[in-house]
């Protein structure tokens, strides 16, 4: 009996790790996505010299992916620059196994010089 209780105890903490861990790298997953967007797009943006319509392309395409990129020109003379500010949610798979609803917020900011 007593080796039938460890072995349950076993299984319960190996599941619940592996819960978890698999949560942690989703999470990592979704940031790694909106960082790896953020870069694209500041790249696009500094390869077009600044075109309006990119910059309007890439906030539609962030838009579309779930992202809120904001554009805000700040050139200095003839110096072109943007900063830019995306905003993106990172959902925590291990409450939709629970039924609770989780978001997190994050914050992507850097300039395209």
């Amino acid at each position: 009996m007593k080796l039938a209780v460890e072995t349950f105890t076993t299984i319960i903490v190996v599941t619940i790790s592996c819960i978890l861990l698999s949560s942690m790298v989703s999470v990592a997953a979704q940031e790694s996505d909106a960082r790896e967007f953020f870069n694209v797009a500041r790249c696009d943006i500094e390869n077009s010299e600044y075109d309006n319509l990119v910059i309007e392309n890439c906030i539609n395409e962030a838009k579309s992916r779930g992202y809120k990129l904001e554009v805000e020109d700040v050139s200095v003379s003839e110096k072109k620059s943007t900063f830019m500010t995306m905003y993106y949610e990172v959902v925590l798979p291990i409450h939709k196994i629970v039924g609770v609803s989780s978001v997190s917020k994050g914050r992507i900011q850097g300039y395209a010089r």
